[in-house]
């Protein structure tokens, strides 16, 4: 089942791509960019190892881009344009990337037990440093297989290219999930909660894209907000009259900094009014969480906005000082500061 659900999401990932420079312009808010060809075969481009847990990094000396691109990088910032600019860097040096995960012999349990998060970037005076997830490059390598099979002649060859069988895979596995939809399965039939339909119908009224699953009313949706990108799940459990709504940080805590970051969370929850900050202690995923219990009441689509929003908001604030603990040698008590300090000047302004 985890095969399958990962080849899916190959397939869609094939779907929906957007060229690169499209996706660093959006980023950007420019329509006229430097060219990005430039990223490719960087010198100075480093290469570090990977953890436990499959997050990898690498840093790029900002003299060896551009000078167009070193001032677009200053004037937009690395939360905004850093992940955009980051995975173009890895795209145009896949070859290289890929020596990450030659001989990792746990590459395929990796890209299925963790979910592809968002590049992030720490900027420093002469360098950038990302820092990814190796199902990122996963899903790189594989739309390289795509635009390969495009371009791929067919007729006169009588052997498939790699891309083309991996394409046969996902149409394979597109056909048999929509038999699987159409044919009758009286034990497995679901009916939609009120409580479901509602959290729907909010995130249809906003127009947001989601990927919803009913048969645990579950419903999933990646935000970009002011200081990076994140992915949200729904969960309701009408057994018990309750909504929960998580943000995952787009980070994966290394297993040397989870003491520090138990207390940077520790430190933000205190005070907070609505929901609190989570982490897995055996993979360092960070979440924000938010829970309502409608027993004896009626959950509204208001109701679903007052839990999503003040989520989304709260994880995006704090990110940026758990960023710091990570990567820019700050302690919990100055990470949480830091934060709190730049809250109380914004609202004094």
């Amino acid at each position: 089942m985890a095969v399958k659900k990962m080849r899916s999401a190959v397939c869609e990932s094939k779907k929906t791509s957007a060229s690169a420079d499209n996706q660093v312009a959006s980023a950007a808010g420019q329509k006229d960019l430097p060219k990005t060809g430039g990223f490719k075969d960087m010198p100075g481009l480093e290469l570090g190892a990977v953890s436990k847990t499959g997050v990898a990094s690498f840093s790029v000396p900002l003299q060896s881009m551009d000078p167009a691109w070193q001032t677009l990088l200053k004037d937009a910032g690395a939360s905004r344009l850093g992940p955009s600019v980051g995975e173009e860097i890895i795209r145009l040096n896949l070859d290289r990337f890929k020596m990450l995960i030659q001989d990792r012999k746990d590459y395929e349990q990796l890209c299925r037990k963790y979910r592809p998060k968002a590049i992030t970037v720490v900027p420093q005076n002469e360098a950038w440093q990302f820092h990814f997830h190796i199902s990122l490059l996963h899903r790189l390598i594989n739309e390289t297989l795509s635009a390969e099979f495009k371009e791929d002649k067919g007729p006169g060859t009588d052997t498939l290219s790699p891309a083309a069988i991996e394409q046969a895979v996902c149409e394979r596995t597109a056909e048999t999930a929509s038999l699987a939809s159409t044919k009758p399965k009286d034990k497995e039939f679901h009916v939609m909660s009120k409580m479901f339909e509602t959290v729907v119908r909010f995130f249809d009224e906003k127009e947001w894209k989601y990927e919803r699953r009913d048969e645990d009313e579950t419903l999933i949706a990646g935000f970009t907000a002011k200081n990076g990108k994140f992915r949200c799940i729904a969960i309701c459990k009408p057994e018990q009259d309750i909504l929960l709504f998580r943000t995952l940080l787009s980070v994966m805590v290394p297993e040397e900094k989870r003491l520090e970051a138990a207390e940077f969370l520790t430190r933000a929850n205190y005070g907070l009014v609505l929901g609190g900050f989570e982490m897995d202690m055996s993979d360092g995923e960070v979440g924000y969480k938010t829970s309502i219990d409608v027993e004896g009441g009626e959950l509204t689509p208001a109701l679903v906005g007052n839990m999503v929003h003040p989520n989304i908001q709260t994880a995006d604030r704090y990110y940026p000082g758990l960023m710091k603990l990570l990567y820019g040698n700050l302690t919990p008590k100055e990470a949480v500061e830091s934060i709190e300090k730049r809250k109380s000047s914004d609202e004094d302004g």
